[in-house]
């Protein structure tokens, strides 16, 4: 509305009937409005700026994401092909060094991607089944080595009350409990760390709670406060000393509030520190663990699958297919989405299909998306389905369902790791019955105390150390056989 002085108002009116000296009447109430409605305004215009810095952001991670990985990708595959040859003494720990600065590259990347992941609200918490004590065992067997390297006592206590199965993140439980445990071997020279789970049912809803304990360096009073702020170490010594970016605790402690859990800390300098995670579990969610004869195993493909590439980066073609020929397996590489098209469309024309793709997300001409889309449109019923993996080095959860609502079987994450992605080829190359069938992982029984190592300067000592590794590595091939200390002789043996 115009006022008198030719300036324009908002106004908001509201009328009702009403009646006057008998005579029906309508009264109108008139209000000025125009301060509300440019708040609403600059409100709305708030919301928008952020909802697009907020997208640029997450743009811009993706692509940070992806600009990193790809390289890495090529720098740590070909140092881990380089170490399953015949090397040197020399070359063999030159080849290490570069294995271990890329893995640490990796770690730093994945940290802030993590952080700033949550910062931007694009870090989602997955609610699923999952087998709890062998989360926790699966992380303990990563780092024995680092624990029998400076000869620490190393064990993981399972309480009575601990469930086998129960709904949470596994993923994310897993990396706070990496993170706490990898900073207590670190910061621990001598003695030992003790991972203790339990659950404390006495709330109204119980809470499940990893307590990792070591006797390291501890922090002082004064520093406990900040240590789960970003960048932050218990002082500079301890950065110079034993390096890390003090990203570890701050991630963990967010992911813990994120799964509406918390993390709290008891240390005294010079004698050890002890953090304990606590996070809701719902008691209603709880199954029964599967009895033995029921337990799932992995297997292998038994013969060479026929596989097409789709990359278009030069060195993550040659690693690739050199991985995969590890594996004895026949490669095709095609370098875009609509090559890719094309061979599959040819080998099926042909009567010799592909038993499986794996498909990079970002290539010229098409990308892996809409290659993905223009296979499954060629598709019939009365032929197999034919499995797609994408090759991705995008970190988000959103970019993982775009794969999956683009019709792709599954993803293998970059730097592509060997075991990973032989693994996949045989869960969906089909080779097998039981590899269609398998699962990520074999379901453990419970196992209430875990001794992974006790150090002493003894001959016995020595020996317990390179069984427990070898153990170790053995459990990680997702062996079922059992090795008793009769057969170590025989499997020392082998192993020389």
């Amino acid at each position: 509305m115009a006022r008198a002085d030719g300036a324009y108002i908002w106004i908001e009116a509201s009328s009702r009937l009403a009646t006057m000296s008998d005579v029906p009447s309508v009264v109108t109430v008139w209000r000025d409005v125009s301060a509300q409605v440019g708040i609403e305004a600059e409100i709305k215009a708030a919301r928008a700026e952020a909802e697009a810095a907020s997208a640029a952001k997450a743009g811009f991670l993706a692509n940070m994401s992806h600009e990193i990985r790809t390289p890495m990708n090529g720098v740590i595959g070909f140092a881990e092909l380089l170490l399953t040859s015949k090397l040197t003494d020399e070359q063999r720990r030159d080849a290490n060094l570069i294995a271990e600065s890329g893995r640490a590259m990796m770690k730093l990347l994945n940290d802030i991607l993590d952080l700033s992941k949550i910062e931007a609200g694009q870090l989602d918490v997955v609610t699923e089944p999952f087998d709890l004590p062998h989360a926790i065992k699966a992380c303990g067997k990563l780092l024995t080595p680092s624990a029998l390297q400076k000869q620490l006592s190393f064990a993981i206590v399972f309480e009575d009350k601990v469930p086998q199965m129960i709904l949470g993140d596994a993923l994310r439980i897993r990396q706070i409990v990496l993170n706490l445990l990898g900073n207590a071997i670190k910061f621990t020279e001598q003695g030992g760390v003790t991972v203790t789970v339990s659950v404390d049912d006495r709330l109204l809803t119980p809470r499940l709670l990893i307590k990792v304990a070591d006797t390291g360096i501890g922090i002082t009073p004064e520093r406990q406060a900040s240590i789960f702020e970003e960048f932050v170490q218990a002082d500079h010594s301890i950065t110079r000393r034993y390096g890390g970016t003090g990203l570890g605790l701050a991630i963990s402690n967010r992911l813990a509030k994120l799964m509406g859990g918390d993390i709290t800390l008891v240390s005294t300098s010079g004698s050890g520190t002890t953090i304990t995670v606590s996070l809701p579990v719902n008691t209603a969610a709880l199954k029964p663990a599967l009895p033995e004869a029921a337990q799932p195993s992995v297997t292998v493909a038994t013969r060479p699958a026929r596989i097409l590439l789709a990359e278009d980066h030069e060195v993550n073609q040659l690693l690739v297919r050199a991985m995969l020929a590890r594996g004895g397996h026949d490669v095709t590489i095609v370098v875009d989405g609509r090559a890719a098209v094309d061979a599959v469309r040819e080998s099926n024309d042909v009567g010799r299909p592909y038993d499986l793709v794996f498909m990079d997300m970002q290539m010229p001409v098409m990308d892996g998306l809409a290659a993905t889309r223009a296979i499954r449109a060629m598709e019939s019923p009365q032929n197999a389905r034919l499995p797609i993996i994408a090759l991705t080095a995008n970190a988000f959860s959103a970019d993982l369902d775009t794969c999956r609502e683009a019709g792709m079987d599954d993803h293998v994450a970059k730097p592509v790791a060997m075991e990973t992605l032989l693994a996949a080829v045989a869960r969906w190359s089909g080779r097998t019955a039981e590899a269609e069938a398998a699962p990520e992982a074999v379901i453990l029984a419970p196992v209430r105390v875990k001794t992974w190592f006790k150090p002493s300067t003894s001959a016995q000592t020595k020996y317990d150390a390179h069984r427990a590794a070898t153990l170790a590595m053995i459990e990680g091939l997702s062996c079922a056989s059992v090795v008793s200390d009769a057969d170590m002789a025989a499997v020392a043996t082998m192993l020389h």
